[in-house]
C-alpha cells in the first residue's frame, strides 16, 4: 500500500522531463517492441495517471502508469489519423487520434511536446 501511495505521489509531483523518462522509454521498447528504435518520447498526465508516450521507427507505445498497474497501448502508424499539440502556460497538451479513439496527455513540457509531434510526423511521412 505504501509503495502505491509513493508511486501516486511521484506521478502527481512529476512533470514531463523526469530524469528517468529516457530510461523508461528504452525499457518500454525493450519489453514491447525489442526490434524497434526509439525516435522520441513525451511524458505528462491524464487525471491522476502518469503517462509516457514513446515513438519508435515502427509504432507508438502509450504507457499509462496507475498505482499498482501499468497498461501499454500499441499503435501502428497506419492507425494514426492525427497528432495535435496545444501549447499553454501551464504546459502542453498532446492528442492522438487513432483507430477511432482519442488519446490525451496533459502537462507535458512544451519543448518535449513539439519535438514528439515533429518526430511522429517525420516517421509517418517516411512510412506513407
Amino acid at each position: 500500500m505504501l509503495d502505491d501511495l509513493l508511486e501516486l505521489a511521484k506521478a502527481r509531483l512529476s512533470r514531463a522531463g523526469w530524469q528517468d523518462d529516457a530510461s523508461e522509454a528504452d525499457r518500454l521498447v525493450r519489453e514491447h517492441a525489442p526490434d524497434d528504435q526509439v525516435v522520441g518520447w513525451v511524458s505528462g498526465r491524464d487525471d491522476d495517471e502518469a503517462l509516457l508516450w514513446v515513438a519508435t521507427d515502427r509504432r507508438l507505445l502509450l504507457l499509462r502508469q496507475e498505482p499498482g498497474r501499468r497498461a501499454v497501448t500499441n499503435l501502428r502508424y497506419p492507425e494514426l489519423q492525427e497528432v495535435w499539440v496545444a501549447l499553454e502556460r501551464a504546459g502542453a497538451r498532446v492528442r492522438l487520434y487513432a483507430a477511432g479513439r482519442k488519446y490525451s496527455l496533459d502537462d507535458a513540457a512544451p519543448d518535449d511536446a513539439r519535438r514528439f509531434h515533429a518526430e511522429v510526423e517525420a516517421v509517418r511521412g517516411r512510412l506513407t
